[in-house]
């Protein structure tokens, strides 16, 4: 919930949340005075609107992984790995290929 111009829709579907016995962790600026102190909050620090996305998903990030290893998911292991592995292994024999053919002499001389 940054100050932006969606923070009163943001504001309402808090509320909303709140009225329906949800317990929110909030992600707001550390200047922000409507949340309520009793609520959960991690406050990151206003800047600019173009990069309050970025300070904003840092503790999203943090939060999902230790989430994550409390529910005892293996987070060096994510789902569909092997399609990465297939990727980087046709991308590492294409590079191999590539070495083998600028190992060829460019110009040959023929007596």
């Amino acid at each position: 919930m940054t100050k932006d111009s969606l923070y009163p829709k943001v504001q309402t579907a808090l509320m909303q949340v709140t009225s329906r016995k949800g317990q929110p962790i909030i992600i707001c600026n550390d200047d922000d005075q409507d949340i309520d102190p009793s609520s959960k909050a991690i406050r990151v620090p206003r800047t600019v609107d173009c990069l309050q996305g970025l300070l904003t998903v840092i503790p999203l990030q943090l939060l999902s992984y230790h989430l994550a290893i409390a529910a005892g998911v293996d987070v060096d292991f994510p789902r569909n790995l092997a399609k990465v592995r297939c990727s980087r292994a046709k991308a590492g024999r294409r590079s191999q290929q590539l070495a083998h053919v600028s190992s060829v002499p460019q110009s040959v001389t023929v007596e």
